[in-house]
């Protein structure tokens, strides 16, 4: 069996295929398998992965588009290495990413999670910087709760954990990342390596932005900073932080609503959120048009 298992869900990335493929089969570290899940794309992206002929690369191709949570799960169903890496079809690992990953988790066998810092890129590869996060195991706990630190192709966490914790949440669409990570964290310690191992493509074009994934978007917000409360030895900051966050999100669904013809069940929601945090309502949302995501 492989050290790693790589997981990788492709629907159509045909621009940034081969340079993602690329980027892992140059690796200092190269006992690890790459399981990737052809969800069904239609932009050339299956006869790219197709011209490889490496016997690592494993390839499902699936006729239609399942969704990324299930993709990303019956990939990690094909798995056998002991830990999971995570690389999106867009983004590319720098060449020591696995070494470094690999050498730290054995070092320190109490943590399940591991991530890096990235770098941030454009659609035509231009740096736009450098994310820096906190890596520290309290630090990543009391960020969680309001915030996902851990960028998802920097991702590098024990197979076994995975599993325990049921893998990737159906009930999440566009934000199983995190809810796995907050499942992962309350398993055992999490980490950030303080350097750039992987480069992150940021779109402002993503699927989360259309407005049909907007209700979906604000409500998945709300679960999961709900969830993220149960996390052990949370700071009284970052408790504070999670209700904001709660309440902006509960805000946003419910303004969304409104906009939508759903007036009653929008005023719930407003209602929600002023009762989770009144001063953070009075100030954002006199106008319920000012509330945001950020």
């Amino acid at each position: 069996m492989p050290r790693i298992s790589v997981l990788m869900t492709i629907y159509n990335a045909a621009p940034y295929l081969a340079e993602a493929v690329d980027s892992l089969l140059t690796q200092t570290f190269g006992d690890f398998e790459l399981i990737t899940i052809e969800n069904g794309s239609s932009d050339g992206s299956k006869e790219i992965i197709k011209r490889y002929t490496d016997e690592r690369i494993k390839v499902t191709n699936l006729d239609n588009n399942i969704g990324r949570t299930p993709a990303l799960n019956l990939a990690m169903e094909k798995a056998s290495g002991e830990f999971i890496a995570i690389l999106d079809a867009d983004d590319f690992s720098h060449p020591d990413r696995f070494e470094k990953q690999i050498q730290f988790m054995e070092n320190n066998p109490a943590t399940v999670l591991l991530a890096s810092w990235f770098l941030m890129i454009d659609q035509d590869g231009k740096p736009l910087g450098e994310h820096t996060l906190p890596t520290g195991h309290q630090e990543l706990i009391n960020r969680l709760a309001y915030d996902n630190p851990f960028g998802h192709s920097t991702c590098f966490f024990s197979r076994q954990a995975a599993m325990e914790v049921g893998g990737y949440p159906d009930a999440y669409v566009h934000s199983q990342d995190f809810a796995l990570c907050i499942s992962l964290a309350s398993k055992g310690n999490v980490a950030i390596l303080p350097e750039s191992l992987v480069s992150i493509r940021f779109n402002e074009a993503t699927a989360t932005n259309r407005p049909e994934y907007q209700l979906p978007k604000f409500y998945d917000a709300f679960r999961l900073h709900k969830m993220a409360r149960s996390l052990p030895g949370l700071s009284d900051t970052a408790k504070k932080r999670n209700k904001e966050e709660m309440a902006r999100a509960a805000g946003n669904y419910g303004k969304t609503l409104i906009q939508r013809g759903r007036l009653l069940t929008g005023c719930f929601w407003l209602a929600r959120s002023f009762l989770l945090a009144p001063m953070l309502f009075v100030s954002k949302a006199v106008n319920v048009g000012s509330f945001s995501t950020g």
